[in-house]
C-alpha cells in the first residue's frame, strides 16, 4: 500500500500525518549517555539531521531525553533556515509509566526534556512489564491526541494478540508499530495483520544479521552484493524496503549517514527477498525482548 524506496518522501500514517520512512535511533550505543557520551551523541543528533535524517527517534527508556533535547534545540538556533515544524520527533512510553496519570506526566516531562511544543509520534514502547491493562493506557494516549500534545500514537514491540486486544476497544487507531525486524525474526502473520489494519511497520536491529549473528546469511549476502553492486548492509536494508518496512537506525559516522540514502537503482527481486527469509527462518534469532516475545 506504500512503497518506501524513495527515503526522503513521506509515509502516510493513518493520522492522516506524514511520516519519515528513515528514523535516527537515540536508543543503543547511546542508552543513559552521559558527560563525553552525551556530548558525542549531541554532535552526532546533529549530523544526523545534517545529513538528511529528519526523523528521530527517542524513548523515555532510553535516558537521555534532557541531552537529545539540547541538541535539537543547538542545531535549529544553529540553522535559522530550519524548523521545528519540518522535523519528525518520535518517542516511546516506559513501561513503568502506563497508569493514566503517569501516560500524561510522563508525555509532558519528555515533551520538556526534548525542548518542543509536541510530539510527532508517540508509542507505548511495549505491552510487557505491567498490570496495567492496555486499554487504560490506550484511552490516556488518545487523550493526549485530543489535547494537541501528540500528532500520532502508535505501539512497539506488539504482536497480533496484543494488537487484536488494542484494536477491539480503541478510539483512536495505532498508526505505527516498531519492532525488531530482520530475516532472523520473519513474522509474516504480523506483517500481513498491520498491512490489513493501515499499520505501519517500522523495524529496529535490521542489520542484525551482520552485526550480530554472522553466519547464516553471509553467503548470500555475498551473492547478492556482488549481483546488485551494494554492500550486505544495503541488501538488508533492501529486504526490508521491499516489505514496505521503514526503519530505525543508529550511526556516529558521516559517512554511513550518507550512505543510507544512497541505494542502487534496482530494487531486490522478489526472488531474492525469498531467498533472505527462507534462510532466516531456518536461523531464528532475537536479540531484545527475547525472555517475554
Amino acid at each position: 500500500y506504500f512503497y518506501l524506496y524513495m527515503l526522503r518522501k513521506a509515509v502516510e500514517l493513518s493520522s492522516g500525518k506524514s511520516m519519515p520512512a528513515y528514523a535516527w535511533g537515540m536508543g543503543t550505543e547511546w542508552y543513559g549517555a552521559t558527560g563525553d557520551e552525551a556530548e558525542k551523541m549531541k554532535a552526532s543528533i546533529k549530523l544526523a539531521l545534517n545529513n538528511g535524517f529528519d526523523h528521530l527517534d527517542s524513548a523515555q527508556m532510553y535516558k537521555n531525553e534532557l541531552s537529545s533535547g539540547q541538541a535539537i534545540s543547538e542545531w535549529l538556533s544553529e540553522h535559522p533556515d530550519r524548523s521545528r515544524a519540518e522535523l519528525f520527533i518520535t518517542s516511546k512510553l516506559a513501561d513503568g509509566n502506563k497508569a493514566k496519570d503517569q501516560v500524561k506526566s510522563s508525555a509532558e516531562q519528555t515533551i520538556k526534556e526534548l525542548k518542543v511544543d509536541y510530539l510527532d509520534l508517540f508509542l507505548v514502547h511495549s505491552p510487557f512489564k505491567s498490570d496495567v491493562p492496555i486499554k487504560e493506557t490506550w484511552e490516556a494516549m488518545e487523550s493526549l491526541v485530543d489535547k494537541e500534545l501528540v500528532r500520532s500514537i502508535g505501539v512497539s514491540n506488539f504482536r497480533v494478540k496484543e494488537l487484536k486486544e488494542l484494536l477491539s476497544t480503541a478510539r483512536i487507531k495505532p498508526t505505527v508499530n516498531q519492532i525488531e525486524y530482520h530475516p532472523f525474526v520473519v513474522n509474516q502473520e504480523l506483517v500481513d495483520f498491520c498491512n490489513e489494519q493501515n499499520i505501519v511497520l517500522m523495524s529496529y536491529s535490521g542489520l542484525a544479521p551482520i552485526i550480530h549473528y554472522k553466519g547464516p546469511l553471509d553467503d548470500v549476502l555475498a551473492q547478492l552484493s556482488e549481483k546488485y553492486a551494494t554492500s550486505p548492509s544495503k541488501i538488508l536494508q533492501m529486504w526490508l524496503l521491499a516489505q514496505d518496512i521503514g526503519i530505525v537506525t543508529t550511526t556516529s559516522k558521516e559517512h554511513r549517514m550518507k550512505e543510507f540514502f544512497i541505494l542502487p537503482n534496482e530494487t531486490l527481486s522478489k526472488e531474492d527477498v525469498e531467498q533472505i527469509s527462507s534462510i532466516g527462518k531456518q536461523h531464528p534469532q532475537r536479540k531484545y525482548w527475547a525472555d517475554v516475545w
